[in-house]
């Protein structure tokens, strides 16, 4: 069955691979990223992520500011949608990377072979780009990759430093120093990150430390506390102190706060339920097994799944926030999947071996690994060859109309694009729209300041309408066509500069 199990391996990892390059190629098509990514480039034409009722364009970045630095590198490219593209593909590089360590470490190998390593982090990857959430949390610019990526890799070192001394509760006297607890402090400092790049990760922390403490005792939990808590507050004093500590907890804390819940959304079970479940069969198909389990088998997937479950209220109130979105579900789902992924190397290992195990689970598997692999493939088709390979980018049409009329356009929904034409940044009509929601209402004279002065004509998509934070720049005309409608601006138009 080495055979079976490499072709496997083949199929699965070339579906993946292509549904992961076809997701990044589309990312110019989700208007998200974009909006984000100019949230970042502002940085380095000296603007802050965070406007305070007096001054700053309004962003909408209501997160902690440490996960806009994974995007730089990908801010410094001029156009813009390769900028987006390699956002997205360091999203991608933070989401998957350690799910990727966490399967292909040298245990795993030399206990399940690389073939079943391949099929159990390609079945992972082609989960994260064919649910909705998780394909926007792990592929979209945004906060979530390189949190959700930070607390998997937590997971994983603590896993790791808990593995090496699993027979008893025993730690090493702290004035061993560095190296007995190194892998205690990094997993500390990795869940830190995390926080410091989501706010609503915070849960993280505490449910590490008890993990920690019902391994290996109160001291163990002790450090890890204190090594976690002096980071994240190292982190948020160093970019307070840069971005302004005013603006920071008024946009990633004080209006989050106050945004209403709205519930009923519907779409819990499609999103999220259903997938859950499917990664609980795979948990409790492999675990079931009559197998000698030691407890390293506890510790490399079980942390994985506690810290999901606290998550889960965090999501469940993230999605039902005005502004929520699907994203919200992969605050459970991210490390689910990754620990079904990681079990599911048990149940891979009896049937290449013909071991004993039920016909209907070996069929049952191989039927799974099977649609998994049609799935990838079909969202490399309808993400790459539907969209990609079949029309102009909007992000590309709106630089191509920009340089057409002689930088004379304003296009409110392409920020990035205006950064680089006008190398300014103005206000996001989303963000506005949470600032008025969260009850805080701007002066007029405060929203124009911020707006474009040289552009006479704003370029709206054809199936969005003005909005009300235009205030004085009222568009009163709508010539039709095929891509955008021009809205002229008319009377009460601030004055050039």
């Amino acid at each position: 069955m080495r055979t079976a199990a490499a072709r496997f391996a083949a199929l699965l990892a070339i579906a993946y691979l292509a549904s992961a390059a076809a997701v990044v190629a589309s990312s110019p098509w989700f208007k998200w990223n974009e909006l984000r990514l100019s949230c970042v480039a502002g940085l380095l034409e000296g603007y802050s992520l965070y406007a305070t009722p007096e001054s700053g364009p309004i962003l909408g970045w209501i997160y902690p500011p440490l996960a806009a630095l994974f995007y730089l590198p990908a801010a410094l490219i001029a156009n813009p949608a390769r900028a987006v593209v390699a956002g997205s593909l360091i999203a991608a590089s933070c989401a998957t990377a350690p799910a990727a360590w966490l399967h292909f470490r040298r245990s795993e190998r030399e206990r399940f072979g690389l073939a079943s390593c391949w099929i159990a982090f390609s079945s992972f990857g082609i989960f994260t780009t064919t649910l909705l959430a998780l394909r926007y949390s792990c592929y979209a610019v945004h906060v979530d990759a390189p949190a959700l990526g930070a607390v998997a890799l937590a997971c994983g070192v603590l896993s790791e430093w808990l593995g090496t001394g699993r027979g008893g509760r025993s730690v090493a006297p702290l004035r061993d120093g560095w190296t007995a607890w190194r892998g205690l402090a990094i997993a500390a400092g990795s869940a830190a990150l995390a926080v410091a790049c989501k706010q609503t990760l915070l849960p993280v922390i505490v449910v590490l430390a008890l993990w920690v403490a019902i391994e290996r005792g109160g001291r163990a939990a002790a450090v890890f506390g204190a090594v976690a808590t002096s980071t994240l507050a190292l982190l948020i004093v160093a970019l307070g102190a840069w971005l302004g500590y005013r603006g920071m907890w008024l946009n990633a804390v004080e209006i989050p706060r106050r945004h209403p819940l709205e519930w009923g959304h519907g779409d819990l079970a499609t999103h999220a339920l259903i997938p859950a479940i499917g990664c609980f069969i795979v948990l409790g198909t492999a675990w079931i097994r009559p197998r000698l389990r030691d407890r390293a088998d506890y510790h490399r997937w079980l942390p994985l799944v506690a810290v999901g479950i606290a998550l889960v209220p965090s999501a469940l109130l993230s999605r039902a926030k005005h502004g929520g979105d699907v994203n919200s579900y992969s605050l459970f789902l991210y490390f689910f999947a990754l620990a079904a992924s990681l079990e599911l190397k048990s149940v891979l290992v009896p049937i290449w071996s013909r071991a004993s195990i039920s016909r209907v689970v070996r069929l049952a598997t191989l039927a799974a690994l099977a649609a998994l692999a049609a799935g990838g493939l079909a969202i490399a088709y309808q993400q790459g060859v539907t969209t990609v390979l079949t029309e102009p980018s909007p992000i590309a049409r709106a630089l191509d109309l920009e340089r057409a009329q002689a930088n004379g356009i304003y296009f409110p929904y392409h920020p990035l694009v205006m950064l680089r034409i006008d190398g300014r940044l103005y206000h996001d009509s989303r963000a506005v729209s949470e600032w008025k929601v969260a009850g805080i209402q701007l002066p007029p004279a405060r929203m124009t300041a911020d707006l474009p002065h040289r552009q006479r004509t704003i370029a709206m998509r054809d199936f969005e309408s003005p909005r009300a934070y235009l205030g004085p720049l009222t568009p009163i005309a709508a010539p039709p066509g095929p891509v955008y409608d021009l809205k002229f601006f008319a009377q009460g138009s601030p004055p050039r500069r």
